[in-house]
Parts: C-alpha cells; sequence; structure tokens
C-alpha cells in the first residue's frame, strides 16, 4: 500500500500516520480498502 500524498510505501495496514510526510493514514486506508472491495464487486458482477 501507498501514502496518496507522497507515494511512500506503507509498511502495514496499522500505521496512523505516513513515516515520510507525516499525514495521517486512517482514510487513507479505509479509502483503499473501499476501493478493493469496489473493484472485486465490480469484477464478480462483470465475470457473471
Amino acid at each position: 500500500m501507498f501514502c496518496e500524498n507522497c507515494g511512500a510505501v506503507l509498511q502495514g495496514l496499522n500505521q496512523e500516520f505516513c513515516h515520510k510526510c507525516g499525514i495521517p493514514l486512517r482514510m487513507e486506508i479505509k479509502r483503499f480498502l473501499q476501493s478493493i472491495y469496489s473493484h472485486d464487486i465490480v469484477g464478480n458482477v462483470v465475470n457473471l
């Protein structure tokens, strides 16, 4: 996973702030997970 602000590779999903630029990551992670789930749902619908 990457920080949307500076592009740094994040160490883990439990990280609260980017180690490089310092922005809070909770919303980034939530948005990241939502994008994965929405892509999965769209993919499954397309595969049917």
